[in-house]
């Protein structure tokens, strides 16, 4: 993922990391990357691990971010689109005067 210092992690940490962003929980993240509760709960006390969390945390919220402000924007344009062609109807008439 850009932007995050995952590149300092070793394989087996980047993968509790990555499936830690998408559960609900460390034990069912533990779970599922096959690592053990301790261990992940130890990589987590670490500094380089913290510091990798959190930036792959905000990096998942701003993906987040922009991809509703994309929608939202898309939903517009298409309202935009069927405004545009009310009013070329003869029965149209503006909301406003």
């Amino acid at each position: 993922m850009p932007g995050t210092e995952r590149g300092a992690l070793n394989p087996r940490q980047g993968q509790f990391l990555s499936v830690l962003l998408t559960e609900s929980s460390i034990a069912a993240a533990a779970k599922l990357s096959n690592c053990a509760i301790r261990t992940a709960h130890r990589w987590l006390k670490e500094p380089e691990f913290q510091e990798a969390y959190r930036a792959a945390r905000r990096e998942v919220v701003y993906r987040a971010a922009e991809a509703e402000c994309c929608d939202e924007a898309h939903q517009q344009f298409r309202r935009l689109e069927q405004l545009r062609r009310h009013e070329h109807r003869p029965n149209w008439r503006p909301l406003l005067p």
